[in-house]
């Protein structure tokens, strides 16, 4: 699985082999695209999830459900990221198609509504994750490539990071 002699016999023993896993992973994309929000053109998806508000107390944090964030940790190029690495193993067309998609609605959403709560630095919740999960996503899947120019389009916030 890992390629590792040693963690492969570790995994195996506790009843983990790549046919299991894979197994999962297309249970989990499958679970991805039934429940994906789709725009009128079936252009762009996204998906609900968890999201902490600000509470009535200061400093103090509410869950919430709400419409994923673009980012790479929690957000819908990390959900497009797993779904065309999904594809590009298992070749699911529906996987495909629904990453492409979600990565388009993330580069959308940064265009409208950039990242603020954290650096465009930052891999897990900034411009550099969502650019990586798009760089990825085009080498995966051929379909992506009319994407490049989106992703090319966040260097200048990245960029941009240096200077301040």
């Amino acid at each position: 699985m890992s390629g590792s002699p040693a963690a492969d016999s570790a995994a195996e023993a506790r009843g983990l082999t790549a046919a299991g896993a894979l197994a999962a992973a297309r249970r989990i994309g499958t679970e991805l695209c039934r429940t994906a929000f789709w725009d009128d053109e079936r252009r762009r998806c996204n998906w609900l999830g968890r999201a902490d508000r600000q509470g009535d107390v200061p400093g103090s944090v509410v869950p919430a459900t709400a419409a994923l964030e673009a980012d790479l940790y929690r957000g819908s190029s990390g959900v497009a990221l797993f779904l065309a690495e999904l594809a590009a193993v298992s070749g699911d067309e529906e996987a495909a198609a629904t990453a492409v998609a979600a990565l388009r609605r993330s580069l959308a959403y940064l265009r409208q509504q950039p990242l603020e709560r954290a650096s465009p630095l930052s891999l897990f919740s900034g411009h550099l994750g969502v650019a990586f999960a798009g760089a990825r996503i085009c080498r995966l899947l051929p379909a992506a490539g009319e994407l490049e120019a989106a992703i090319a389009a966040l260097r200048p916030a990245i960029a941009g990071a240096f200077d301040e």
